[in-house]
């Protein structure tokens, strides 16, 4: 299964629709995704279909389809708020919410913020359900308050997509907001972890730093040696000072916290 297509290249996309062309044969199988503009483009590129592929495309969900869902997901006897939103849903008598569940996102969210988290979804069928806008920008801004309410944490090893602590929505807001702009959706969709500290103006000066006291330290102005203690003391300072310099720069807007911890010789802490 070769899952994005549309995330990589465009070269690299027809490069590989030729690639899968030329090796295939009559008894392989695969599963290619891909967003349809990409896709389409990446075959006219290459000149020729996947062979004997179907191509599946799904269409948009009907305000019917969307209720039905929703009512799965809810308790067998539904409050009448709930009710409401469902009618609403079936009759089309709420423009923005009916559009907005038309998407699998939409319906997600509708259900994450209000369904799993038993949130009264009363503005649903307010002013708020009519402007679709709106009601997107609404359901985003309470979805990770929402997810952290719903996913407790869990020390089972089985539980292999639950945090091991109890997370804090404004500091998950935080990192995913710094990370959102390091790594902006108009430049790439990839969030590659070896890349991330070197989004960090002040890093590579501190490591660059560090690298320098580490060995300068190691000998006086007369090129005497120094004792490995007073060696160790005198680095142990200056790196804690530089740490809690950092730490306050990245704790400004848009940044993330960071705990500086005093490594000096002689502190158990």
């Amino acid at each position: 299964m070769l899952d994005g297509l549309d995330e990589i290249g465009e070269q690299a996309r027809t490069e590989t629709i030729t690639a899968l062309n030329a090796s295939l044969t009559a008894g392989d199988q695969v599963i290619l995704t891909s967003r349809t503009a990409e896709f389409t483009t990446a075959v006219a590129t290459a000149g020729r279909p996947l062979t004997g592929a179907a191509v599946i495309i799904p269409t948009q969900l009907t305000p019917k389809g969307a209720a039905d869902y929703l009512r799965v997901c809810l308790a067998a006897a539904p409050s009448d708020a709930w009710q409401k939103v469902l009618a609403a849903l079936e009759n089309h008598s709420v423009p923005g919410l009916a559009e907005l569940t038309s998407t699998p996102l939409g319906l997600w969210l509708i259900r994450t913020v209000y369904a799993d988290s038993g949130t009264n979804p009363t503005p649903l069928t307010g002013p708020l359900g009519e402007d679709i806008s709106a009601l997107r920008a609404h359901l985003l801004d309470q979805v990770i308050p929402a997810l952290i309410k719903t996913r407790p944490p869990s020390t089972q090893p089985d539980d292999h997509y639950r945090p091991r602590h109890r997370l804090d929505a404004n500091a998950t807001r935080r990192y995913l907001t710094y990370l959102a702009r390091a790594f902006p959706p108009a430049i790439t969709r990839d969030i590659p972890w070896w890349r991330v500290a070197a989004t960090l103006p002040h890093s590579r000066r501190t490591i660059r730093l560090a690298a320098g006291l580490a060995t300068g330290l190691g000998r006086d102005r007369a090129g005497r040696r120094r004792s490995t203690r007073d060696q160790a003391r005198g680095l142990a300072t200056v790196l804690t000072a530089r740490l809690t310099a950092m730490a306050r720069y990245l704790e400004g807007p848009g940044g993330i916290r960071v705990q500086p911890v005093d490594v000096r010789p002689g502190n158990a802490h």
